[in-house]
């Protein structure tokens, strides 16, 4: 889920869980805990975007027909990201689509880059963009873990008008390099559009990490 609208304190960012879906069946309803579906009479209600992520074109496609307004998939092929968006065109409902590349390197959680590695996210980035992906999820760092800024900055050009989010993975390899405090305000200065963080097993478990990251993000971009 994505609880987007801001005023959420002390956290206005957003926070997602990924619900998938097997066999191209339609997700189950799903409920929200009592305390985030009621407003508090000193806070506002707050708007709830779905997110739903995905293995499949079939499962894209039953997401969207249950109501997802955002889809994520890892696809494994370039094949497979083109047949879920076409998958989506037999869907009447206004449900974007967001591609987590993946890392050319074996580790995938590993987005070091070497030049070979720098020119393969750059196609991967141009099949989705052509391919009408409403977003890329990327990292992109030095051999020696820091974010590549001349690399990202190239890159966010590159995917316009889609926007670009950068990785999870490659977000605390680049903090344990060199520090939330430097690796935060960079990425934004780059134009990424948003910032995947976990900071553990869980989003809960690295809340603490998660607040530093929306504090020194300012708004400036999106916190997922």
């Amino acid at each position: 889920f994505f609880f987007a609208g801001g005023g959420l304190p002390p956290l206005s960012c957003s926070i997602s869980c990924p619900c998938f879906t097997r066999g191209g069946r339609r997700p189950p309803p799903l409920a929200l805990p009592p305390v985030l579906g009621r407003a508090s009479p000193a806070q506002p209600r707050q708007a709830v975007e779905l997110c739903v992520g995905v293995a499949s074109a079939a499962d894209a496609l039953a997401a969207a027909e249950g109501g997802a307004s955002r889809i994520e998939l890892e696809p494994s092929t370039g094949g497979e990201l083109r047949a879920a968006l076409i998958a989506l065109t037999r869907c009447t409902a206004s449900t974007q689509l967001f591609a987590h590349l993946a890392t050319p390197n074996e580790d995938p959680r590993d987005w070091r880059l070497n030049d070979w590695g720098r020119s393969a996210l750059r196609v991967d980035i141009a099949f989705a963009k052509g391919s009408g992906a409403a977003g890329v999820v990327v990292g992109a760092l030095t051999e020696d873990g820091a974010v590549d800024a001349d690399l990202v900055e190239k890159l966010v050009r590159q995917a316009r008008p889609m926007k670009l989010y950068f990785a999870r993975d490659a977000l605390e390899a680049a903090c344990t390099h060199s520090g939330r405090a430097f690796v935060v305000p960079l990425l934004c200065s780059l134009g990424v559009f948003g910032i995947y963080a976990t900071f553990g097993d869980n989003a809960w478990a690295g809340r603490d990490a998660i607040a530093d990251v929306v504090r020194l993000a300012h708004g400036r971009v999106v916190v997922v």
